[in-house]
């Protein structure tokens, strides 16, 4: 969906052989090959380039996890596969799509991560990920130079309705404090930084709104109201909340679990 002007449209890539979305990155996206089980297929939309990847460890789909990065140090943009075995411990394996060669990663300790619901986001050079269902006190991170795993804890407890977000090259952390109050918390770097809040959102009846992702050029925030799936955009500069006319039929019926941020660009690998 392409979000302008208070609206948003709905972009249809028209490329028969992708599946469902798994991670995105710089213009680049990571989805399922539907011509190859338990396949990925990067893809750049605006140039038409696919890159079918070697096949990784295969587990299902509720038991795993895949994010995608950049390593800044060396350029090359990483896939990364976290999965749960039969028993109940976690593994991560890298693919660089330099090497395009599937490797093992010592790691996440025992322990760290409940689940793999919450799509981990790509900010301040690593991957972050919210380890537990609710009442998580700490996100995990993965370092994309050092391919190290990190525990950091948060400035509150994240909640059901709670997200972390990659905001004007920040990790941005939205908790909901009360009934009517959203806050809002940056993170600028893993080493020698602390949370700051920078700002709190007030209005009537705020918890069941889903933060979704900030947008590039503005940083506003697009929120999911959790009980119709409406979008609303939050106006920092304004300081107000509008509800997104969706083109067509006026709603968007997609769960929150279903968006990925997406900037349009050249880049090829």
């Amino acid at each position: 969906m392409e979000f302008s002007n208070g609206k948003c449209d709905e972009i249809n890539y028209n490329i028969s052989c992708l599946g469902m979305i798994r991670a995105s990155c710089d213009g680049l996206i990571l989805l399922d090959n539907r011509m190859k089980k338990g396949g990925l297929i990067v893809l750049n939309p605006v140039t038409r380039k696919l890159d079918p990847l070697p096949l990784g460890t295969l587990f299902p789909v509720h038991k795993e996890s895949y994010g995608f990065a950049l390593s800044k140090v060396s350029g090359v943009y990483k896939v990364v596969h976290l999965f749960r075995d039969e028993l109940d411990f976690f593994h991560c394996e890298i693919l660089s799509l330099r090497t395009r060669v599937w490797r093992p990663v010592y790691g996440p300790e025992p322990g760290l991560f409940g689940w793999l619901g919450h799509r981990p986001v790509f900010a301040i050079g690593s991957l972050h990920w919210v380890p537990l269902v609710d009442h998580s006190d700490y996100i995990v991170s993965l370092e994309m130079d050092s391919e190290k795993f990190h525990k950091v804890s948060l400035p509150t407890s994240c909640r059901t309705h709670d997200r972390i977000l990659e905001m004007h090259g920040s990790l941005c952390f939205i908790a909901h404090e009360e009934m009517a109050q959203i806050n809002i918390w940056m993170l600028e770097g893993l080493s020698g930084h602390a949370w700051k809040q920078t700002c709190s959102i007030t209005m009537g009846c705020s918890f069941n709104m889903v933060p979704l992702l900030s947008l590039k050029m503005s940083g506003d925030v697009i929120f999911e109201r959790d009980e119709d799936y409406s979008l609303y955009r939050y106006n920092f500069e304004l300081k107000e909340m509008r509800r997104i006319q969706v083109q067509g039929n006026g709603k968007c019926p997609v769960p929150s679990y279903k968006y990925f941020t997406h900037v349009n660009s050249f880049i090829s690998w």
